[in-house]
């Protein structure tokens, strides 16, 4: 036990900051009149703390600006970011947290050329020779600007093509298998590659080549579940 300089009340050590300076390696005063006196300090003195706090900041930011970059394109990528990003843009916190799901999950296609989220990480390119993109699926309004409900999952190269040049997706859909083409990649390999639109959906790709493949991949993420 130890008696408080302010308060004068006997407390446990545990309620006494650290403090290496003293004796018992505790601060004289508890930490609530610590916290109490450091609170009336701040209102006395408002413009220096602010300005102090400013100071430290800037230089911590200076000192970790690539360690606070990388956190955030980490965050960015979780259900958590993906959500926090959706409300930014008007969608509700139910809406933004079931589509954040759906954007983060590696089975998630995109709804118009069918690329699945794990190939888009691997490969890591878009449809303009081959650049670097962010790798990660986008939110969609198909009617844009809308909040409407009405929305879908789709690729950087997909959306970049509809939203820059106001395609259709039977347009965007032609290109994209254009572009495969182009570069060498026989478009019947690409199992997940959609082939045309009907009724609105883009179709004809699969997210895995076969059944069997398809059930293996289920028996090994239920023993991933286990």
């Amino acid at each position: 036990m130890k008696t408080c300089t302010k308060c004068g009340e006997e407390k446990p050590l545990d309620a006494f900051n650290l403090d290496k300076r003293y004796p018992n390696r505790r601060h004289a005063a508890c930490s609530l009149c610590r916290a109490s006196e450091c609170r009336a300090w701040r209102t006395r003195n408002i413009e220096r703390s602010r300005a102090d706090q400013r100071v430290r900041s800037r230089a911590w930011y200076a000192a970790n600006s690539e360690r606070k970059r990388a956190y955030g394109r980490a965050y960015n990528r979780t259900v958590a970011g993906v959500a926090t990003k959706l409300r930014e843009h008007g969608i509700d916190k139910p809406t933004s947290e079931y589509w954040a799901k759906i954007l983060t999950d590696e089975d998630t296609r995109c709804a118009i050329c069918g690329i699945p989220l794990h190939k888009l990480i691997r490969l890591g390119f878009w449809h303009s020779g081959g650049e670097p993109c962010n790798r990660r699926l986008s939110f969609d309004h198909v009617t844009p600007g809308v909040n409407d409900g009405n929305y879908r999952a789709l690729c950087f190269s997909c959306n970049t093509l509809r939203k820059d040049n106001h395609l259709k997706m039977e347009e965007v859909l032609l290109i994209m298998r254009g572009w495969y083409r182009s570069v060498g990649i026989p478009v019947g390999k690409l199992n997940w590659l959609n082939t045309h639109v009907e009724n609105g959906v883009a179709v004809g790709g699969t997210l895995h080549r076969n059944d069997h493949m398809k059930r293996k991949f289920d028996d090994l993420r239920k023993g991933d579940e286990e």
